[in-house]
């Protein structure tokens, strides 16, 4: 697992609190953006070709300016079209209101990419737990 610092997108110095954390968690590459002591997003990778990718989104995803501001530029990096607070809300209103399955949505991106967004806290640690 390595841990790095953001960079500030004004100054291009490192930024405290604010961390990407990647590794490789049974067999998926798993890249997250914490802020502070809260996982913000996590995006696990396909192990394989034709699985979707798993986006789960923490509880705290909204929590304030900074953490918005680094969060949209965590996902630009990797899911440009969720880059705005705006976007991100209408996909995790929609999961939060799926009545079949409370707290989960798919969602496909531009490039044809087919993501399982999973919503809340409890999601983030089973995860890190199984």
């Amino acid at each position: 697992m390595r841990v790095e610092n953001m960079v500030s997108i004004t100054t291009g110095a490192k930024v405290a609190n604010q961390f990407i954390i990647t590794g490789t968690f049974y067999g998926h590459k798993v890249v997250t953006f914490q802020s502070y002591n809260s996982e913000i997003i996590r995006i696990e990778f396909p192990s394989r070709d034709g699985e979707p990718f798993a986006l789960i989104v923490g509880d705290d995803w909204n929590y304030s300016r900074t953490t918005g501001k680094y969060r949209n530029a965590f996902l630009a990096e990797y899911i440009p079209e969720l880059a705005n607070v705006k976007a991100l809300k209408a996909l995790v209103d929609i999961a939060e209101s799926n009545e079949d399955n409370k707290g989960y949505t798919t969602f496909i991106d531009r490039q044809g990419r087919k993501f399982e967004v999973l919503t809340g806290d409890a999601n983030m640690q089973a995860v890190w737990t199984e």
